[in-house]
């Protein structure tokens, strides 16, 4: 067996029967100066059709998910190449301007784009007419209790005092409203806010200045539902941007799994799909006053029709659609 340090080192390896990672090393600030992203790209191209070619692919797909990988498009002999296209890239602060250039071709020359949210699909379906609405999956087992009961929590590495009002995912200041979270806490000293995940941004740190909010780091994912399971309330607390117009994030289905009420941001996409399975807030008044009723009881939430819902959209009933589609251009 593999011990988790020693697959680190390596850059090449098989993860199931038909599954191989590889992860050529590459030299640094690629997204920064030019000449060193070129050189990148050469040598990767290179790299990737060699192991093409000692597995003996003949007839394979190219799936792409972030536009930077664009140019491999055409130079890995594929039969087929698929844009999976879950955000709206360029909408994002930061993003280099040949990213923007990418994501164009890619979005038009696809053999199939699969799009991530009704609003990416009205985007993409304009330029590409084998564009197809793929929203999140979930893995129901993994989140759902296997007791069935809405109470009932196991053990957990921490135990936490009062109402826990929860989030997981990655935290980072162009998606976490880190004011909200921290009215939050301050407003309500008696909750504990957990937030789970890894912490890309050190500004996010700030709201530690709050005993009653704990980070977590980054959690193995088969210990993430017994941290779900201590929430009292689940969290999307996003700021409404560019970027974020577009997301229909994962952890909505798997927080619906779980059996917990849900307060989230006013996304616009999460109103088109959820407006009747979660609380959707215009402001931080009514985050915060959607929480203090589902807390004392006079705001009922859908929880059992929600898991319900969830269990119908598992990620292999996504699979198979998706593998009959590209079947058709393979």
């Amino acid at each position: 067996i593999t011990k988790p340090y020693e697959r680190r080192r390596k850059t090449f390896w098989r993860e199931g029967e038909n599954l191989y990672i590889y992860t050529p090393i590459v030299l640094p600030w690629g997204r920064k100066f030019a000449p060193i992203r070129r050189l990148n790209e050469l040598v990767i191209t290179r790299l990737v059709r060699r192991r093409i070619k000692q597995l003996g692919l003949q007839k394979f797909a190219l799936w792409v998910y972030a536009p930077v990988s664009e140019y491999l498009v055409g130079k890995l002999g594929e039969s087929a190449v698929v844009y999976d296209c879950t955000d709206a890239w360029t909408k994002f602060a930061d993003v280099p301007r040949y990213f923007a250039r990418r994501e164009n071709r890619l979005s038009r020359n696809a053999d199939v784009l699969f799009a991530g949210t009704g609003m990416l699909y009205d985007e993409k379906k304009r330029i590409n007419p084998n564009t197809h609405l793929f929203t999140c999956g979930v893995d129901y087992e993994h989140f759902h209790p296997a007791s069935g009961g809405e109470d009932e929590r196991k053990s957990s590495p921490e135990q936490f005092p009062g109402p826990v009002i929860g989030y997981f995912g990655l935290i980072d200041k162009e998606r976490i409203d880190i004011d909200l979270l921290d009215t939050i806490a301050e407003e309500h000293p008696e909750w504990t806010v957990l937030l789970v995940g890894p912490v890309q941004d050190r500004e996010c740190y700030a709201l530690g200045k709050h005993p009653n909010l704990h980070f977590t780091g980054l959690v193995d994912y088969s210990d993430l539902p017994e941290y779900v399971r201590h929430f009292d309330v689940a969290l999307v607390p996003y700021q409404v941007n560019d970027g974020t117009r577009y997301i229909n994030p994962t952890k909505l289905l798997e927080y619906m799994a779980a059996g917990k009420p849900v307060v989230s941001s006013d996304i616009p996409e999460l109103r088109k799909l959820y407006s009747e399975k979660l609380l959707l807030a215009r402001n931080t008044r009514e985050f915060i006053s959607g929480i203090e009723k589902i807390l004392d009881g006079t705001l009922k939430m859908p929880l059992e029709d929600n898991r319900v819902y969830s269990s119908g959209l598992s990620w292999e009933s996504m699979q198979r659609e998706m593998d009959r589609i590209i079947g058709e251009k393979v």
